[in-house]
């Protein structure tokens, strides 16, 4: 198979963010429900933020309309993403185009002279897909070949297995692993990250040529959504073979904002600015401006931000255990993973199915975990609908889901 058929296959089909896509479209579908109440859609399928639009007060300066920056991003901006890493202006990276584009154009430029890549499973699947089409050796066999993934299993509560990393470095030489932090879809988060890191410089400082380094991209979209006493360091701030990646989508609800923000090794920077600049030219003066007033006025904003998702989190947990629902206790972030129901004599149901007639009987929409590679799993987001919409769509799903295990155990 061919890279070119293997994209056009892959993009062609609603494997890629298909569920995304749907899921964004029900918003749109609901504004025309108060004409037919009946076919409102209860969407717990977004695992963006909390919409946080009318806390910001944003200004707009048109003379940015005519402004556009190369590189990395204009330094005022940096300069105040920096001091929230405390690192140097020279650690970051800005993209206009969100946590997605910023994955990938650090992995594109990390892998430009080719080398094996792995990626975490079950995974987001834009992660694999930057992976795709990058210039990596094993670009077209991931759909062929699972031995590509580092495995995330349930039982050792989706933590990645450091021996199993070791193996790899040792048999692959790897230029690039990638993982989310916290977890996408299980919102579980690296325990021991300093250790894995470890490993990856252990490696490279055996490792003569720079240009045959193992790096580490790390997607922390949600790393600064956390449960209570639980602490997220950010990658790139323990290792410089380290890479991590966020934007404002995931803890801000604001995805129309499109900053990506990429802190690295100035080494790295470098490399991916130029890769963007070669590419895609330059960033937004208009959002570069937006961004900046965004960061200015984040903190107070997030404190918000994490009571609210605090008491979202304890609603959520409240009643999956009083209805004996079986889940994933999330770390971080805006979701959970659900395990669904089996079959009397333990035999699987299809999640996909399950989805469709929760979706068709209870007018409440969630994400299947074979959207990641998980079957047997549902995803379900908790911050980005109003708390009515969240409320009444958790009673319709533990409804449904007790009347299914109920009636499949006969």
């Amino acid at each position: 198979m061919s890279a070119s058929d293997l994209h056009d296959d892959y993009y062609s089909s609603d494997y890629l963010r298909g569920f995304v896509l749907e899921s964004r479209s029900i918003n749109s579908l609901n504004t025309n429900a108060n004409q037919d109440p009946s076919s409102y859609i209860y969407n717990l399928g977004i695992s963006d933020g909390l919409r946080t639009d009318h806390l910001f007060k944003f200004q707009f300066d048109p003379t940015t309309v005519s402004l556009s920056h190369h590189g990395s991003g204009t330094f005022a901006v940096r300069k105040l993403v920096a001091e929230d890493y405390n690192v140097t202006p020279d650690h970051v990276c800005l993209v206009t185009g969100g946590a997605s584009l910023s994955n990938h154009h650090a992995s594109t430029a990390i892998l430009l002279r080719g080398g094996y890549a792995f990626v975490e499973f079950p995974r987001y699947d834009p992660l694999e897909s930057c992976l795709r089409v990058s210039h990596a050796t094993n670009a077209e066999q991931f759909t062929q070949n699972h031995q590509f993934y580092i495995n995330r299993r349930e039982e050792d509560s989706f933590q990645p297995s450091l021996s199993e990393i070791k193996d790899i470095l040792v048999k692959y030489e790897p230029r690039l692993l990638v993982f989310s932090n916290p977890h996408n879809p299980s919102g579980r988060k690296i325990d021991q990250l300093e250790e894995l890191l470890q490993l990856v410089s252990d490696r490279n400082e055996k490792e003569t040529d720079p240009n045959k380094h193992t790096y580490v991209l790390v997607d922390e979209v949600s790393r600064e959504l956390p449960n209570k006493n639980i602490n997220i360091p950010c990658a790139a701030t323990l290792s410089k073979y380290a890479v991590s990646v966020t934007s404002t989508t995931k803890c801000f609800g604001l995805s129309g904002l499109r900053m990506g923000i990429i802190v690295a090794d100035p080494s790295i920077i470098r490399k991916i600015a130029c890769y963007a600049t070669n590419t895609f030219c330059a960033n937004s003066g208009l959002l570069e401006s937006l961004w900046f007033q965004f960061i200015q006025q984040k903190g107070p904003i997030l404190k918000m931000m994490l009571e609210e998702r605090e008491k979202r989190r304890s609603l959520v947990e409240t009643m999956f255990q009083k209805h004996g629902i079986s889940y994933s206790p999330p770390d971080a972030g805006s979701i959970f993973l659900v395990k669904v129901p089996k079959k009397k004599g333990g035999k699987e149901v299809d999640d996909v199915e399950f989805v469709s007639e929760l979706r068709k009987q209870m007018r409440v929409n969630v994400v299947s975990g074979s959207k990641f590679g998980i079957k047997g799993f549902i995803r379900l987001a908790y911050l980005y609908m109003s708390l009515d919409d969240l409320t009444h769509g958790l009673e319709r799903f533990c409804q449904f889901y007790v009347e299914f295990q109920s009636n499949n155990n006969l």
